[in-house]
C-alpha cells in the first residue's frame, strides 16, 4: 500500500474513531456513585472505625410522579453506574433493603443534560 492512501485509511479511522467516541459521551446523563450506610455498627461511634460502610443492595428510581422509571443494584463496595435522561429523581431503597423506614429515606438527585453526575448517597440503618 502506497503511503499516500495508508496515511488517508488511518485518518479517517481516527477521526471516525474521535466522533464515535464523542458521540457517545455528549449524548450520556445519568448518575454514578456510592451508597453508604450508616450507623454499621450498633453502639456507639469510635474514632478508630468509621461507623459507615459500603451498601449493597438494590434501589428504585422514581420520577417526579413517583412513577419506577429504573432500578438499580450497588455492588460490594457500593458503588453504581446508570444511564438516565435529564431530569429531577429521587432515588429509594428497595423495600427488602435493610433499613428503618426505607420508603421515607428518598435522595432527591438531578441529571442535567450532557453530564454524568457522580454522587455519595448515605442511608440511615436505624442501628442505634
Amino acid at each position: 500500500m502506497q503511503p499516500q492512501v495508508l496515511l488517508i485509511v488511518l485518518s479517517t479511522i481516527l477521526c471516525f474513531s474521535a466522533n464515535a467516541q464523542n458521540t457517545v459521551m455528549a449524548d450520556s446523563t445519568g448518575l454514578e456513585g456510592i451508597v453508604l450506610r450508616s450507623p454499621a455498627y450498633p453502639g456507639p461511634t469510635r474514632s478508630d472505625r468509621p461507623n459507615e460502610a459500603p451498601f449493597a443492595a438494590k434501589f428504585e428510581v422514581w420520577n417526579d410522579s413517583g412513577a419506577v422509571v429504573a432500578t438499580f443494584i450497588t455492588n460490594d463496595e457500593g458503588r453504581f453506574s446508570l444511564t438516565l435522561p435529564p431530569g429531577t429523581y429521587s432515588i429509594v431503597p428497595d423495600s427488602s433493603a435493610p433499613l428503618i423506614h426505607p420508603d421515607r429515606q428518598k435522595k432527591l438527585v438531578n441529571v442535567t443534560e450532557g453530564n454524568f453526575i457522580s454522587i455519595n448517597l448515605r442511608f440511615d440503618t436505624g442501628l442505634r
